[in-house]
């Protein structure tokens, strides 16, 4: 009797996984089948193709494209008695995973959670339904109702600002990587991603916001038993990194209070699901400053994304991507449980960051190696002085990842307190870019001005968007009122008046922000409070 194993992965994740030791001696015969994107060949190394019997291609990640081709392994490998098992490491296939599990269940002897099980690890409501009831302390939260707001808009948007306050936070129930996502500060921003959400397809769910620090607890599941549990601390939530933050996590002391408290509350809240699947689950919990108090905010099955496995694995030797596949394969885990048992054998204390691509895009402008006290570090640009990046909606969208390390507890937190510091890449975003250029016009035209920092304080700011819409006044008049050898156009009079009232009101805003106003401190806090840097994200 043999394994017919299929991996389903995005193109992007194959080059995350040692595909060269995820099978090895000891294992059963295995037929490993990889299902990805078009050009995920292209991805593997030569050695890595090796490892699997076939390697397919779709189109499209459909339930119908991936059957069809499963169908045709079937036909070729499979005989009676043969034990089939199906595994991805992403969260947006798991549900994709999950159908497949269910439709073979019966004929292929396929092993595995199905749809009802993953849905409580997928949809943030029904998690926190199971939890709930249970005592495991919830953020205030209710589900977005489009019909309900377009019925009486005003008075829906009081009832959820009575049950959950400003600010609130409001994310897709299904979603991943801060897709999507939303910080709701007053009405007006409540009312205005309300607009929008409500002609979505997607279903929304809007949290209280939680004034605290973020930990994501990462656990080991076999057979429906948690059998170790990692604990980790974000250094902003995760959002926060489409602003510019850096998307960090450090490994805590496993004698650490915070350590044991927060275990003992994931493998509390784990142990109150129907189902518990095998494999990693990725759990984040909110401590409050307030109080202390831990709040479930999420849990997903799967292991942590980024570079945290890499962290975990130069913290315990053990590689958790390997280890969740190997789960859903069926193979063994015996030697990896007792790696993370015995704490002798494991590594220095480790830490991650991935900067973001910034939500309005930009152009890089330096690269600068980080610089740490000590201990090791590894870094992965992904990109180059003088890129574009195109505007990120997902953390996902990562240009630059580093691990470091350090045997000293204290020195490594020291470095993970000081990352937002350091300017690793600086960035100018797309829009000041292009200001900027207005006012470098403006300068040579003798409307010098003091030298101010690259952040751009707010009167700056100011002079910058007023050339911009100057400049912008000037081309649409002259589309209008000049000169077209292929058009002819009637000179309207009220758009002449505003064109001239709206060109006048602008000039004076020049003046007044680049002559009669000196910034200050309290300039600097102000800009750094409402705007993006312009040259500095990390």
């Amino acid at each position: 009797m043999s394994k017919i194993s299929f991996i389903i992965q995005q193109k992007s994740a194959l080059s995350l996984v040692d595909w060269d030791s995820l099978i090895n001696e000891q294992d059963p015969e295995i037929i490993l089948v990889l299902i990805s994107e078009r050009g995920s060949i292209d991805s593997l190394s030569t050695q890595a193709k090796k490892r699997f019997t076939a390697i397919i291609e779709l189109e499209q990640f459909e339930f119908v494209h991936a059957k069809q081709e499963m169908d045709k392994i079937f036909a070729q490998y499979y005989q009676m008695g043969d034990q089939t098992n199906i595994a991805t490491l992403h969260e947006f296939q798991l549900e994709l995973v999950a159908q497949l599990r269910d439709h073979y269940r019966e004929i292929f002897n396929i092993q595995g959670p199905g749809i009802d099980v993953i849905q409580n690890f997928r949809n943030k409501l029904l998690m926190k339904k199971h939890l709930g009831p249970k005592g495991i302390k919830l953020p205030n939260y209710t589900e977005f109702d489009s019909e309900a707001y377009k019925h009486n808009p005003e008075t829906y948007l009081q009832s959820i600002e009575q049950l959950l306050g400003f600010p609130m936070f409001a994310k897709p129930v299904d979603s991943a990587g801060s897709l999507n996502t939303a910080f709701i500060q007053d009405t007006e921003a409540l009312r205005a991603w309300s607009d929008k959400a409500s002609e979505s397809s997607d279903v929304y769910e809007i949290d209280e916001f939680i004034d605290g620090t973020l930990f994501h607890c990462d656990s080991v599941v076999k057979n429906g038993q948690v059998q170790f549990t990692l604990v980790s601390q974000y250094l902003h939530p995760n959002a926060d990194a489409l602003s510019g933050k850096a998307l960090a996590t450090m490994t805590l002391n496993p004698g650490a209070e915070d350590y044991k408290r927060l275990k003992q509350f994931a493998e509390e809240a784990l142990s109150h699901f129907p189902i518990l699947p095998d494999g990693v689950t990725h759990l984040e919990v909110f401590k409050k400053t307030s109080n202390n108090e831990l709040v479930f905010l999420e849990v997903a099955a799967r292991a942590p994304g980024g570079v945290a496995p890499e962290m975990y694995q130069i913290r315990t030797g053990v590689d958790i991507r390997q280890l969740h596949l190997r789960l859903h394969l069926g193979l063994s885990i015996e030697d990896s449980i007792k790696q993370f048992h015995d704490q002798s054998k494991w590594g220095p204390f480790a830490s991650m960051y991935q900067l973001v691509a910034p939500y309005h895009g930009g152009t890089i402008s330096k690269l600068k190696p980080p610089v740490f006290h000590g201990g090791g570090y590894k870094i992965e640009w992904r990109c180059r002085e003088n890129d574009i990046i195109k505007p990120a909606s997902s953390i996902a969208n990562v240009i630059v990842s580093t691990v470091f390390w350090n045997d000293d507890y204290d020195a490594l937190e020291q470095d993970f307190r000081l990352l937002d510091q350091q300017q690793i890449v600086e960035i100018i975003p797309t829009q000041v870019f292009f200001l900027q250029e207005h006012f470098n016009r403006l300068e040579t035209l003798g409307c010098t001005s003091t030298s101010y920092s690259p952040t751009f304080f707010s009167k700056r700011n100011l002079a910058i968007g007023a050339a911009s819409m100057f400049s912008q006044i000037n081309a649409q008049a002259a589309n209008t009122l000049g000169p077209n050898l292929s058009v002819t156009t009637e000179v309207d009079p009220v758009m002449f008046l505003g064109l001239l009232v709206s060109s006048v009101a602008i000039v004076v805003l020049i003046v007044y922000a680049l002559y009669k106003v000196s910034p200050t401190q309290n300039d600097a806090n102000k800009d750094e409070e409402h705007l993006v840097p312009a040259q500095r994200f990390l």
